[in-house]
């Protein structure tokens, strides 16, 4: 790469493969580190290309093993970056009185002190941390922050939490979290349902949904997609108990057919609800 030290000398892009999958600006001079980056993934390639940054020095672009390409400024940034690796999670199924765990790493691509400032987790959903902050993030550094999805009552999670840093460029970071929960099963007590299933699932065509009632009840059977927005109902009605199937043909309440992607069956009855998450392949 074209000299980006300023000493006339031009310098060396290196990216690592093994122990520790970093993007390195080194010096020309004597090889010392001039910056480098956590890539995440093994770089199986990097190169120089002209300014694009409007900053009068060459960037570095590298691609990575598992299909990731970005573009690094040569005019080596005094300022922090907040890179997060994830812009979305699912925390799957979740049984009231249970909860998951998933760990968000927040890294630090630039060349200041990263301060994250705030983590705030929008529209109250039961999605809890115990770190407190300001926390402070070094140089090609990162941070992972312990995320408990907890829920209290049966539903589809649908948040985001909003991380907010001292990086000048992108100030709020969102990541889209989801999930869904579902009513503890225990056939000694009295709710009127075993349990709801479907098969098969993933699915292409149709699906067969299946529940049983250990009582007589009032029952509404709804699909769901991935934001909350219901697609159609399939069941709604008085029932007498028993076991019933139902089959969905992967269309909505226009006969459209709907989408691929994760979409929820939910079972409400009188004592309760319970939610079954269904993918559609095609």
């Amino acid at each position: 790469i074209d000299d980006i030290s300023g000493d006339g000398i031009n310098d060396v892009l290196i990216g690592t493969l093994y122990s520790n999958n970093y993007c390195y600006f080194l010096n020309g001079v004597d090889g010392s580190e001039l910056h480098s980056i956590n890539f995440g993934e093994p770089i199986d390639a990097i190169a120089a290309i002209p300014d694009i940054a409007g900053d009068g020095s060459m960037e570095m672009v590298a691609g990575g093993r598992n299909g990731k390409v970005y573009c690094y400024s040569g005019g080596l940034s005094i300022n922090p970056e907040i890179f997060v690796p994830v812009d979305n999670y699912n925390f799957g199924t979740v049984t009231i009185g249970d909860s998951a765990v998933w760990n968000m790493k927040i890294q630090n691509t630039g060349g200041a002190n990263l301060i994250i400032n705030n983590l705030i987790i929008q529209n109250a959903a039961p999605v809890f941390y115990w770190m407190t902050f300001p926390q402070t993030i070094l140089p090609s550094d990162s941070l992972e922050i312990p995320l408990i999805y907890k829920p209290t009552e049966t539903g589809i999670l649908n948040t985001t939490a909003v991380i907010q840093s001292n990086d000048p460029v992108t100030p709020e970071v969102n990541i889209y979290l989801t999930g869904d929960c579902l009513t503890q099963i225990n056939e000694n007590n009295n709710n009127s349902f075993i349990r709801l299933y479907n098969h098969p699932n993933p699915f292409s065509c149709e699906t067969n949904i299946m529940f049983t009632l250990i009582n007589d009840n009032y029952i509404t059977l709804n699909i769901f997609d991935f934001t909350g927005h219901k697609v159609i109902t399939l069941k709604e009605g008085f029932i007498n108990k028993g076991t019933y199937k139902i089959r969905w043909n992967g269309k909505n309440i226009n006969g459209d057919e709907v989408n691929n992607g994760i979409y929820f069956c939910k079972l409400n009855y009188r004592e309760g609800s319970i939610i079954r998450k269904i993918i559609i392949i095609k």
